[in-house]
C-alpha cells in the first residue's frame, strides 16, 4: 500500500461525512474544499492554516494534516439553523459531525490517526457575493497512512 496523500484524506473525510448524513432531512451538502456561495446546509471539508501539525513529525515525516469540518445554515430561518447547528454539536444527536470522523478513525485505513482538536461556537462566515452564513467548525488532526 503507498501512503495516503492528502486529497485522498480529504475525499474519505466528504465520503464518511456524507455517508453519515445521507438521507437526513433537510439535505446536506458536503464538499472537499472551500464551497465560496453555499446553498447550506452545507459542510465544506479543507486544510486549515497552518496545514500540517510539525509536532507529530520526525525523521523525514514533515507532520500531520490539519484539517477543517465547517458547517454552515441558512440564517433565512434562524431558529432552524441554529437547531442544525445544535444538532451537529450535540454528541446525543444523529447528526453529530464529530462522531461521524471519530467512529472511524483510521477514515477506512487511510489514516494512522485522526484527533478531535478545537471545536468553535456559532459564528458568522462571510460568503464571496458578501453576504454571510451561520455556521460552526470542528478541527482535527490526521496523521496519514503510511507503508
Amino acid at each position: 500500500m503507498a501512503d495516503t496523500g492528502l486529497r485522498e484524506i480529504l475525499d474519505e473525510i466528504v465520503d464518511v461525512l456524507d455517508n453519515g448524513l445521507s438521507g437526513s432531512n433537510p439535505t446536506i451538502q458536503v464538499e472537499r474544499g472551500f464551497v465560496l456561495n453555499p446553498s447550506p446546509p452545507v459542510i465544506d471539508v479543507h486544510v486549515t492554516d497552518p496545514a500540517r501539525d510539525i509536532n507529530v513529525g520526525g525523521f523525514g515525516d514533515i507532520g500531520a494534516y490539519q484539517i477543517t469540518v465547517r458547517a454552515r445554515v441558512l440564517t433565512a430561518d434562524n431558529d432552524a439553523g441554529q437547531d442544525l447547528l445544535i444538532s451537529f454539536m450535540d454528541d446525543t444527536d444523529d447528526l453529530c459531525i464529530p462522531l461521524f470522523l471519530l467512529d472511524e478513525p483510521t477514515l477506512n485505513g487511510k489514516a494512522a490517526s485522526l484527533d478531535l482538536v478545537a471545536v468553535s461556537g456559532h459564528r458568522a462566515y462571510e460568503r464571496a457575493d458578501g453576504g454571510a452564513d451561520l455556521g460552526c467548525q470542528w478541527d482535527f488532526v490526521v496523521t496519514p497512512a503510511r507503508s
